[in-house]
């Protein structure tokens, strides 16, 4: 929802070049100058074929005590490949956290301050944004990396600071786990055993504040259906507010794993416009989320 549609929002502007090496944006990535980390492309972090392994180490407390976003990104821009960049698929999300380092470089904005403006607003997405734990605005307590709803001892905030959300969103947020990090030693985490709501579900996210290239964002099926008919409308060339033109779109629904054909991009693209086609309605009810994320529709939040 967030990450990629901002990088091809930055293409389209011409900040960013899609085959530029990433250490062209952010030269931490490679500091020895190492002619492996050379051929990691911005083409390549999108598409999950950069050679980096699935996700930066955990195995010791970063992050938390308390958020430590700086460490998560220095760990995203350090980690060794596990691979020779371009020779294969593996899905990061170290990829994406770099994307989201590279989209901070480049605007000057926060991640979730730069995607709230340029994509969720312009398609009306009102009930989707990151919930960094440094920007909740009333009733809550922070334990650890994890901010917690708590019923108002007084009255609520009148109003909150620019960027901030309201924590009585809570309540409409379903847990999502328990959460479990430092199980060896949970005196390291002030939040171990107890659900996580409102929370981001992906510890290095959690780890980083909240808010994070591959993770974070939260949302509700709605919201997520009015992205998904907009980008269809997009495709099909049908009016639209989804913030990215028809040609790039289909740049980012060709296939591209290594050796494809062009015939074979053309092929799949053909397919892709009969397809959105055949379906200009999108109902919430079609809607499915592949991974451990709960979505109710109407009033859930993701």
């Amino acid at each position: 929802l967030a990450t990629a549609t901002a990088v091809m929002q930055l293409y389209e502007q011409g900040r960013v070049r899609l085959d530029d090496p990433l250490q062209a944006y952010l030269p931490g990535f490679n500091a020895a100058n190492d002619p492996q980390r050379a051929k990691v492309t911005v083409r390549t972090l999108l598409t999950h074929t950069s050679g980096e392994p699935g996700d930066v180490d955990l195995a010791d407390p970063w992050g938390l005590d308390r958020p430590d976003k700086t460490e998560g990104i220095r760990r995203a821009l350090t980690t060794p490949l596990q691979s020779v960049p371009g020779a294969g698929f593996r899905y990061s999300d170290i990829n994406f956290v770099l994307l989201g380092a590279l989209i901070e470089q480049v605007t000057g904005d926060a991640e979730d301050v730069y995607v709230q403006q340029h994509v969720f607003a312009p398609l009306g997405m009102k009930d989707s944004r990151y919930l960094p734990t440094a920007k909740a605005c009333g009733p809550h307590t922070l334990s650890g990396a994890a901010v917690t709803w708590s019923a108002p001892a007084g009255r609520a905030p009148a109003a909150c600071p620019a960027g901030a959300w309201r924590t009585s969103l809570l309540p409409r947020i379903a847990p999502t786990a328990r959460d479990e990090e430092s199980a060896a030693d949970p005196g390291r985490n002030p939040d171990y055993g107890r659900l996580l709501r409102g929370a981001v579900d992906d510890p290095t996210a959690r780890r980083m504040g909240g808010v994070a290239g591959h993770a974070g964002v939260f949302s509700t099926a709605h919201d997520v259906s009015v992205y998904a008919q907009a980008l269809l409308d997009r495709l099909a060339g049908r009016p639209s507010t989804f913030p990215l033109k028809r040609a790039t779109l289909e740049l980012m629904t060709s296939p591209e794993q290594p050796g494809h054909a062009p015939a074979q991009l053309e092929a799949a693209n053909d397919a892709l416009r009969s397809a959105a086609a055949r379906y200009p309605v999108l109902r919430v009810t079609d809607l499915a989320h592949g991974g451990a994320t709960v979505v109710e529709a109407g009033s859930g939040v993701i």
